[in-house]
């Protein structure tokens, strides 16, 4: 039999330009940059090479933040693979079934290489078009590898430190720990002021030998809060830690609070006493004049009801602890003389109390204005 026939070539061009191959695998991945539309096709026949099963893309990130990979397509299912620049290992993949056209892989990043692979699903073929984009950290990279004690980074007193927990690093996955060593030359009250954008995390205060002293959890909502820790001197570590599979950026600031030093003057005028306060770094203070009575004014006038030699004492407080200062203070005069009364002959024994005698006081008995009798040979007697 013969048959006449006609043949007509038709082309329904890719809904994006052509595939830039060969980028069928790690050697031969194209180079990609943030915020640049990248498009391909997968599934189509290449003279000479056959079916084009994998599509392959390196990119660098120069600093950690959180990646985007918005893809649109057009055809049938196709998946997107994340990889680790360095050993191609999956982080983290999407599948666009057929009916869907637009789809979203997002994922927290240090800096680093970064491959994504485009793959047919069984004989599924597809055009598509990509677009990489990096919202950074809120406070910068990651100071790693410091994701154990013995590779904690050292930071000083008043240095601000930022970082991430959670993010994924090359080669080793998501970073779970951040670790910081201390050194503290002297007590005192430590402040540790935290920051964090993003999920839960956790902050250990451990001591040299690595036992938790105490902790600060910021739950989601929480965006900063301070611990706080009395410490000797000596190394402390400081532990950021993940909750879960939770994803954060943290900043933080270490201060000290020294504890106070108590110390004080004074003016007399007869019994009546004006303080000075001289203490350092209080917030707060307490007077016990050794009268009985006490004050918690920074700088009071006291006034004695009596004379004699009182123990002033002033403890100075602050968040760190307190100091304690006291002086002896004298007000001159006579309280009482033992006995009250004597006989009208004879020879008398007068104990006489008072503030301001010393061994070799002159003491007079006088009557009506005049000197009776006085003694240059005072004995203090012992208390």
């Amino acid at each position: 039999d013969q048959f006449n026939y006609s043949l007509t070539a038709t082309l329904a061009p890719p809904t994006w330009p052509g595939d830039p191959e060969p980028n069928r695998d790690t050697s031969e991945a194209i180079v990609v940059t943030l915020d640049q539309p990248f498009t391909g096709t997968i599934g189509y026949y290449a003279a000479g090479q056959g079916t084009d099963e994998h599509d392959w893309y390196r990119f660098e990130l120069p600093e950690a933040g959180l990646l985007t990979v918005r893809v649109q397509k057009s055809g049938e299912e196709v998946r997107f693979y994340l990889r680790d620049g360095i050993d191609a290992s999956n982080i983290a993949n999407i599948s666009i079934a057929d009916a869907d056209t637009l789809k979203s892989l997002i994922y927290y990043l240090q800096a680093g290489t970064y491959f994504i692979e485009v793959d047919r699903i069984l004989s599924e073929l597809a055009d598509y078009q990509v677009i990489l984009s990096l919202a950074p950290a809120s406070w910068g990279d990651d100071p790693e590898p410091n994701d154990e004690y013995d590779r904690a980074d050292t930071i000083a007193l008043g240095e601000p430190v930022s970082g991430t927990i959670g993010y994924y690093r090359n080669e080793i996955g998501e970073d779970g720990y951040d670790w910081y060593f201390l050194p503290i030359d002297q007590s005192g009250l430590l402040m540790v002021i935290m920051e964090k954008a993003g999920e839960e995390l956790r902050l250990n205060f451990r001591n040299a030998e690595r036992s938790r002293l105490t902790n600060l959890d910021l739950g989601d909502a929480a965006k900063k809060d301070t611990l706080y820790v009395l410490v000797d001197s000596g190394g402390y570590y400081l532990e950021i830690d993940r909750i879960l599979s939770e994803v954060a950026d943290y900043q933080f600031v270490t201060d000290f609070l020294l504890p106070p030093t108590a110390a004080f003057s004074y003016t007399q005028t007869a019994n009546s006493i004006l303080f000075g306060n001289t203490s350092d770094g209080a917030e707060a203070y307490h007077w016990d004049f050794g009268d009985g009575q006490e004050s918690e004014a920074t700088a009071p006038l006291h006034v004695y009801a009596q004379p004699g030699v009182f123990q002033a004492c002033l403890t100075a407080v602050n968040l760190a602890g307190e100091d304690r200062y006291c002086s002896f203070i004298e007000v001159q005069g006579l309280v009482s003389v033992y006995p009250n009364t004597v006989g009208n002959a004879g020879t008398a024994t007068l104990t006489v109390y008072g503030g301001g005698l010393r061994t070799g006081s002159t003491i007079s008995v006088l009557q009506n204005g005049n000197v009776l009798t006085q003694t240059g040979d005072t004995h203090l007697l012992p208390p």
